[in-house]
């Protein structure tokens, strides 16, 4: 009962935290934040220029280095390590600022936009509108600091298509993981959750459906998970 009400708890953790700092390369929790970087390749080229006027003007040439990474990959805070596991996915949409600490350089995101380090990768969004395009795709559009949602609205499902396609090592904490996001959902829409769903649209709730073919029930069942919720099965989960 503590356990389930300390995971409850984690959307006022994360919503009122001043900014929260993730090891988004590290494969494990033994993993720091830094890690060695790529160094720049070095260019050198000359610059020949006149200087002065008239009969003191005078050519000079010298000498200087262009230093030249490679832009980064659009979708590498999607495909992290970090973003890769179920637990994260509410801390990402939750939190109001984040600093991702990546294999090559810094990412700042926050409700006005997500940008690089080195500025060759940034992205503004709209305001009140999550903060995490660039990090979690779909799921950015769950207006968790915007107007009032309904309970049947898209943002509700596409958070689930991506949660259910995590890495998540005990099945029984599929409902905890996400319990801080449910909490936060159930503020901004007045429904009320149930077992994954809601209570206040259920009949649509019931027809989602596993997809690619690779979701299996778990071989022990949590004992609050009922057959009918999506979070009975291991696997990735569309809604109708």
């Amino acid at each position: 009962m503590e356990w389930e009400t300390e995971s409850a708890r984690m959307a006022s953790v994360y919503q009122c935290s001043y900014i929260t700092i993730a090891a988004t390369a590290a494969l494990s929790g033994e993993e720091g934040c830094l890690h060695p970087k790529e160094n720049s390749m070095k260019f050198p080229y000359t610059v020949t220029q006149e200087e002065g006027i008239g009969a003191r003007k005078r050519r000079t040439t010298r000498s200087r280095t262009a230093y030249v990474r490679v832009v980064p990959d659009a979708s590498i805070l999607r495909q992290a390590p970090l973003n890769q596991r179920a637990w994260v996915l509410q801390e990402m949409l939750l939190s109001r600022r984040i600093i991702h600490f990546t294999e090559n350089q810094i990412y700042w995101s926050c409700l006005q936009g997500t940008f690089s380090e080195d500025r060759t990768d940034s992205s503004s969004h709209p305001e009140g509108w999550s903060h995490v395009g660039d990090i979690l795709g779909p799921v950015a559009s769950m207006r968790l600091h915007g107007p009032r949602l309904a309970p049947s609205d898209n943002e509700w499902w596409d958070l689930i298509k991506d949660y259910s396609a995590r890495l998540l090592t005990k099945q029984c904490d599929k409902l905890a993981a996400l319990a801080g996001v449910t909490v936060a959902f159930q503020e901004k829409t007045g429904a009320t959750p149930l077992a994954g769903l809601w209570e206040d649209d259920l009949l649509y709730g019931l027809l989602w459906v596993s997809t690619g073919g690779t979701s299996t029930r778990p071989t022990v069942l949590a004992t609050n998970i009922p057959t009918w919720s999506w979070a009975s099965v291991s696997g990735q989960i569309e809604g109708a």
